[in-house]
């Protein structure tokens, strides 16, 4: 889990197309983001194990990875935090523009990593406010 997870983590911190984003990192706790990198960041946690895949897949783990998009609610429209505030260019995206950009990046995409068979999106949550 610790390679996938450092995986994850370095496809968004080396991606062009995330290079707004301020940070990308794995963390403890998705209510706790680190906030001394400023927004917005990616949190990337640990999501569990599976030993009990379905009859086809015998022999095979499957490693879940939840990747979570936080934008700060002090920016100066309501909803931009969701939405994205425009006068702030990239930096300015909302979570739900920064979770379609890591889609494009990690759907189907096995990092590289030898040994693994497939990856893909299972689902996007719906945005929250955490404090």
């Amino acid at each position: 889990m610790d390679i996938l997870l450092a995986a994850v983590r370095d496809a968004i911190k080396n991606s062009a197309s995330l290079a707004y984003l301020q940070g990308a990192n794995v963390i403890d706790d998705e209510l706790l983001p680190p906030e001394e990198i400023g927004w917005p960041q990616v949190g990337v946690k640990d999501d569990g194990l599976d030993n009990e895949p379905k009859e086809f897949q015998k022999g095979t783990e499957i490693l879940r990875v939840r990747v979570t998009a936080y934008q700060s609610v002090l920016l100066a429209t309501p909803g931009a935090s969701v939405m994205g505030e425009a006068s702030l260019g990239d930096r300015g995206k909302g979570t739900l523009l920064i979770a379609k950009d890591l889609k494009t990046l990690l759907h189907k995409n096995k990092l590289g990593l030898s040994g693994y068979y497939l990856a893909r999106l299972k689902k996007i949550e719906a945005s929250r406010t955490i404090f």
